[in-house]
């Protein structure tokens, strides 16, 4: 997989495709950024994402998953 991204540039690989190599797809972390990231392309999409949503509650968990990364 890594091979293929080194063939584009990042900016051209979806996000979730993004998120399926860091995560394992069957945690529930990816289950809640796939959540979001499907109800964002919704709304961006001209529908309505039927759950209700708190902007700094989701960034919050966002955040705290981005730190289950380990960085260098």
């Amino acid at each position: 997989m890594w091979e293929t991204m080194n063939n584009r540039e990042i900016k051209n690989v979806a996000f979730l495709t993004r998120v399926e190599i860091l995560m394992d797809k069957s945690s529930s972390d990816y289950a809640t950024v796939k959540s979001y990231y499907d109800g964002r392309n919704k709304v961006a999409h001209g529908g309505v994402w039927d759950e209700q949503f708190v902007i700094p509650s989701i960034a919050s968990t966002m955040e705290t998953l981005m730190h289950g990364f380990p960085t260098t």
